[in-house]
């Protein structure tokens, strides 16, 4: 069972992944959108509007409604680094799914967890993306730095998307850092948590993190027809007219729970 995820698993990567990022946009956006970086640093997120509040809510929705997009934001002045920035949706469900397959597989082949456990272990582990979701995309990502260098690192972290929420390769996490991120935490829970659910709960973690970033793509470049996601839909976009509300991209729960759902007088157009 091993090989033949990793047999797979390799050839997806190789033809689909690696492809995404280097050859089949990586050079072509590079060479095609290639801009001058001027002196300093000026991205659009830290310079708020001169105008009014009102109008400052009314020129968001309006591009948010008609999915304006400008010029794709340029974030590394290295070609090589910029391509890692950019990575097709698809990339990160043929990177990750083999690796939670392969970890639920270490935890049936090493603990033998009851169905129980294992129900206890998957709802913990995608209950607490949702919390770690909600707690980096409130604090790290919305954090208002005063220095040039702590705003370089929140804006390519996140201001870059809230300047082109509609960059089709900048919707979901390049895959490069995702494995800087998720490395990390692994071993925070390695250390805390018991080795026998181990696998099954980082297994449901990812699980989870796959649906944050499914469902973030969609709410932007996807037309959703059920009320789930039409719901989840338009409390994302009001997050982008009033950034300092609606953290939760998959669940309103930690929002709800911390009180940061709304915003009080705000109504959001029924086009969200």
């Amino acid at each position: 069972m091993m090989y033949i995820i990793a047999y797979i698993h390799s050839h997806l990567i190789r033809y689909r992944v690696l492809r995404s990022i280097f050859y089949n946009q990586g050079f072509k956006v590079i060479e095609e959108e290639k801009q001058e970086i001027k002196k300093g640093f000026n991205p659009l997120y830290f310079q708020r509007s001169k105008d009014s509040e009102a109008t400052r809510i009314k020129k968001e929705e309006d591009r948010l409604i008609k999915r304006h997009r400008p010029q794709r934001v340029r974030i590394c002045k290295s070609d090589f680094l910029e391509r890692f920035t950019l990575v097709e949706w698809q990339s990160i469900f043929i990177f990750w799914i083999p690796v939670i397959c392969y970890l639920f597989y270490l935890s049936y082949r090493d603990h033998h967890l009851s169905a129980t456990s294992y129900a206890m272990t998957f709802i913990s582990g995608v209950l607490f993306w949702t919390l770690a979701e909600y707690l980096i995309h409130r604090f790290p990502f919305h954090l208002h730095p005063k220095s040039d260098w702590a705003k370089k690192i929140v804006y390519t972290a996140h201001g870059n998307h809230h300047d082109d929420p509609f960059d089709p390769l900048r919707g979901v996490m390049p895959i490069v850092p995702a494995i800087f991120y998720l490395v990390i935490l692994y071993g925070v829970f390695y250390a805390i948590i018991p080795m026998k659910f181990i696998h099954a709960f980082f297994a449901s973690f990812l699980i989870g993190y796959l649906l944050y970033d499914g469902i973030h793509y969609y709410t932007h470049h996807g037309k959703p027809k059920n009320k789930v996601l039409k719901y989840l839909r338009r409390i994302h976009l009001v997050h982008h007219v009033h950034d300092d509300i609606m953290f939760g991209i998959s669940s309103p729960l930690w929002d709800i729970i911390f009180k940061t759902y709304s915003k009080p007088g705000y109504k959001a157009p029924k086009e969200f």
